[in-house]
């Protein structure tokens, strides 16, 4: 269609036409209504900005025993299967200050408990550790698997 009866065409409907790909031989266009058009585009951009990716938070101590930590590690992998990531956080209070090695250890502790992997590696904020594990590559390439058969 040439271009003066396709502009008659979209004013006769109240509408605007669009160039889409001007490159192709011959041009391709569209009859839209253009304000329509951007109000969808402008909507579209305010959601893909308003989802956020939530990380969720689990807090452990350095003296926490071996039942509460299985407890925390159930919770964490039902944090990890649902939004992929979680932070983990021990704080250091008082005289455990002395011991920053122990939260290593029970932070890389229950990394392996969750067959996690660091997606930031532990960082030490004043009494505060905290590192974010994410799901390993093995993990997924499982889950995949299961989804398959």
């Amino acid at each position: 269609m040439d271009t003066p009866s396709a502009l008659k065409l979209a004013q006769g409907e109240g509408l605007d036409l669009v160039v889409i790909n001007f490159k192709s031989r011959p041009p391709l266009a569209k009859i839209i209504d253009w304000g329509k058009h951007q109000y969808l585009q402008n909507k579209n951009k305010k959601q893909r900005k308003s989802i956020r990716f939530e990380i969720k938070e689990i807090q452990i101590k350095v003296n926490i025993e071996a039942h509460d930590l299985l407890t925390k590690v159930k919770k964490a992998q039902k944090f990890i299967d649902k939004f992929g990531k979680i932070r983990v956080s021990l704080m250091l209070r008082g005289r455990e200050n002395i011991y920053p090695e122990k939260a290593y250890e029970i932070i890389d502790k229950f990394k392996n408990l969750i067959s996690g992997q660091y997606d930031q590696p532990v960082k030490r904020m004043g009494n505060r550790f905290q590192t974010i594990i994410k799901k390993s590559d093995e993990t997924k390439d499982i889950q995949i698997s299961r989804q398959k058969n």
